[in-house]
């Protein structure tokens, strides 16, 4: 039975996976990580989905899908081969980072946000990563924002196109889809929970 992990984004929850978890076919074994979004450090966020991913699943592989912050996270933790992830699924990963972080910060108080500023040094480091195991990397490109582009360049209300399409160039079998929905839009998509549907069952 194929294990699945549906990580959420900064300001999400366990919930905002309840379409896609749904909607998908049976026979899986699901689990929705939470994580406290007011701890300031990233390190301890992967730490804490790391230790619920090994207490359900061991160190059997495991599908990994992660939206937004949830995504960067999951390049980290495919790449550092923290948890056996045989497919990497990220929506929305702001992976240069999102000048929206600063306003982030400022509505949740919160320096974890920091880290998700454009030249970060945990972005930096994570670029700098190799993952040789399949990414399916979603863009979302609806929903544009000009605080979110900090100027105008394209973007899915949160985070730019531009920033979403940067993975990491270890990360050898990346597979860009681009889907005209906004940021919080794509968790409702049928169009993703088929993808997803379609990787888990390859």
């Amino acid at each position: 039975m194929p294990n699945l992990v549906l990580v959420h984004g900064a300001g999400g929850s366990q919930a905002g996976w309840n379409y896609i978890s749904q909607n998908l076919p049976g026979g899986l074994n699901i689990l929705r990580p939470e994580y406290d979004i007011m701890a300031t450090d990233p390190y301890v966020i992967i730490n804490t989905i790391c230790e619920q991913i090994t207490d359900r699943f061991g160190d059997d592989n495991v599908t990994y899908v992660g939206h937004s912050l949830g995504g960067v996270l999951g390049g980290w933790i495919a790449s550092n081969g923290l948890i056996n992830v045989d497919h990497l699924m990220t929506i929305s990963a702001p992976w240069n980072g999102s000048p929206f972080a600063r306003w982030l910060k400022l509505v949740f108080r919160n320096n974890l946000f920091e880290h998700m500023n454009p030249g970060s040094e945990f972005l930096e480091f994570l670029h700098e990563k190799t993952f040789l195991r399949p990414h399916t990397n979603i863009i979302t490109v609806g929903g544009g924002n000009k605080v979110a582009a900090w100027g105008n360049s394209d973007n899915d209300g949160t985070v730019t196109v531009e920033s979403q399409a940067n993975t990491p160039q270890g990360f050898t079998k990346t597979e860009h889809e681009y889907i005209n929905l906004s940021h919080t839009e794509i968790l409702q998509s049928d169009k993703v929970r088929d993808i997803l549907s379609r990787i888990i069952h390859e």
